[in-house]
Parts: C-alpha cells; structure tokens; sequence
C-alpha cells in the first residue's frame, strides 16, 4: 500500500517517481534507533529524517521521529510528529497496523500529559485499549493520570517512576532490559563522574555541550538541599538516568532500572583497575541493608593518591527490587564530602 501511494504521488506532481526496496530506508532507521541507545540524538534525528525523506508515509518512522521530540521535551513537536505517524498507519500492513496505532496513540498521549491535557491523553489511552485490550502500559498510565487528577501534581519526579506502574517495558525490546541499561549506566557513568573525579569541574563544563536537559523541574528531590546541579540524561521514557553534581564535588549517576549483578561486576572493576604507581585502592565495606524498598546492596572504595595525598570514596548501591524508584546508584566523593545514602524509595505510578 505504501509503495502504490509513492507510485501514484509522483504523476500526480508531474514529478518522475522510481520506486526503491524498503532496504534504503530501513537503513537510515536502523541506523537512527542505534544512535539513540548511544545518546546521540542530534545523529538520530538526521538519520530518521532521512528514513522519512525516502519513506515519507511510513508510521514506524514517524514515530521514532516524534520519539527524539519527546526526548529533548519538544512536547508540541513531539504531538504532532505522532499525529503524522497516526494518519501514516493508513498505509501500514495489516499485521502491524494495530501495534503501530498504538504506538502513535501513546506517543500522543504522553505529549498531552506534558502539556497539561489530561482528559485528551486518558481518551487517547481509551482508543489505545479499545483495540488492545491487554497493554500494560496504557493501563498503568490511565492510572498515572487518574494519580494525578486528585493530586493535582504540576509536575513529575523522575525518582516517582517517570515510567508506568512496575516500570515493566515490552520484554520483546532488549533496548529495555535491566541489562541493557545497566550497561548504559556504566558506560555513561566512566564518560562523566569515573573520568572527571579529579577535577569535577570539567565535567561541569563538559555537561553544558550536551543536550541533556539542566536541573529539570524535580532537582529538589535529587540535591536533597544540597547545592549543585541535576541533568536528566534519560534515553526514553522506560530508560529513566540522571546525573547529579554537587557543588562540593560530589559526582553521581542514578539509573530507575538496572540489574544490579551487572552494576556491581562492573564497577567493581572499574574502581580496582584505578590501581596504579602511587594510587591505592581499599575495599571498605560490602553488604545488604534492610528496608530500603527490597534488599539494597552496597559497596564502598576507598581511593587515595600518595602523590598529593588525595583520597576519594567511591560507592554503589543496587537493588533489583520492583518496589524501588532507583535500582542502580554510583558515586564518588572527595575528601569531606558525604557519601549518598540511601538510592532508593517506594515507586509511585508512573
């Protein structure tokens, strides 16, 4: 159907039309959907526009597109980037016209809930169950906002679950697993506080040049009262990071999902390949703590530097219990700074 429209648009503009494979195209996107998992979604959206460009009515796309709006919290972009992906399933194959309705429909309705359009996002999420009357993830987000009408919240916590109820995305998309982000938690934890702990204030400098956004509305709740600075690097929305820096040198990375056996493995690594001439690495403590949203393990380095006698304390703390807001924490913090305590807290609806 798709192909037939591109073949009946061309004379209808007097424009010579060659129809290509969907090969050329599905390259620009596989392409793109690789460049958000590595974060770089000024590359991903000139591969999707180009996907777009060869395949003009084809919903996947659009919704990719409208997806790195949401991202960057372009919400009226992100709306009408979706909108253009509904009007596009038209064209889709029988086999997947409903998962991508779907998919455009809570694309639309995330966006409202941005701008303030409750009664539109919960009637979007209707048609969503109308035809699919099993999805998880508008059930658990008509109850987000049902939560939010009584509560009349202006704003969202990323630490409250930014993600739907149980937090549980398709377990078909591997980009979603605990795995998958534990290993985006780690790599993005040695680009920012691992490589910087000498000198946090180049990572200051260095977060400035990226498009994460700075101190979102919910900083309070990270900062605690302390004074610094919060950067929301989350991917998407079942993909929930934050980087937090404070001010007293302090450097952390938080991730809402992540499994904890492969945050520990890797930071453990991490920390005790720091040993080198003149540096000393000790570990100091390791164990559970109780009541913290499910067992909460946590490990602590000591780090010091006989040349200038420097001494730095490294720690994780990780959990893989449902009922935690934030699975996975790493930190560093110089001499005299305090470590963060506790990474986790019951999970609200979202």
């Amino acid at each position: 159907m798709e192909t037939l429209v591109y073949v009946l648009e061309g004379p209808k503009a007097n424009r010579p039309t060659k129809v290509h494979g969907p090969g050329w195209s599905l390259a620009y996107f596989a392409a793109g959907f690789a460049l958000v998992d590595l974060h770089r979604n000024r590359e991903a959206k000139e591969a999707f526009d180009a996907a777009i460009r060869l395949s003009p009515r084809n919903s996947k796309y659009l919704s990719e597109r409208a997806h790195i709006d949401a991202l960057e919290h372009n919400w009226r972009a992100s709306l009408d980037g979706f909108k253009n992906s509904l009007d596009a399933v038209e064209f889709t194959p029988w086999d997947t016209k409903i998962p991508e309705t779907t998919r455009a429909l809570r694309g639309m309705a995330y966006a409202q809930i941005e701008l303030g359009d409750l009664d539109a996002a919960r009637a979007l999420h209707g048609r969503v169950l109308e035809l699919d009357p099993a999805n998880t993830m508008s059930r658990d987000e008509l109850r987000y906002i049902a939560d939010r009408s009584r509560q009349h919240i202006g704003g969202v916590a990323i630490q409250d679950g930014r993600a739907p109820a149980n937090s549980a995305a398709p377990t078909a998309d591997p980009r979603f697993s605990p795995e998958t982000q534990a290993h985006a938690l780690i790599a993005f934890w040695r680009d920012t506080c691992l490589k910087h702990y000498r000198n946090p204030t180049t990572l200051q400098a260095a977060m400035m040049g990226t498009p994460h956004t700075k101190n979102p509305p919910h900083t309070a709740s990270f900062l605690k009262g302390e004074p610094g600075t919060v950067w929301d690097v989350s991917a998407n929305v079942y993909s929930q990071r934050a980087l937090v820096l404070l001010d007293n040198g302090v450097c952390e990375v938080r991730a809402q999902i992540a499994s904890a056996a492969h945050v520990d493995a890797a930071f453990s690594r991490d920390v005790e390949a720091l040993v080198d001439v003149g540096v000393t690495v000790r570990r100091l403590a390791e164990g559970e703590i109780p009541n913290h949203g499910g067992p909460l393990r946590k490990t602590v380095y000591r780090v010091e530097s006989k040349a200038d006698g420097k001494l730095w304390h490294f720690g994780a703390g990780t959990t893989d219990s449902t009922q935690a807001s934030t699975q996975a924490v790493l930190v560093i913090s110089p001499p005299g700074a305090r470590l963060s305590n506790n990474p986790t807290s019951s999970r609200n609806s979202r």
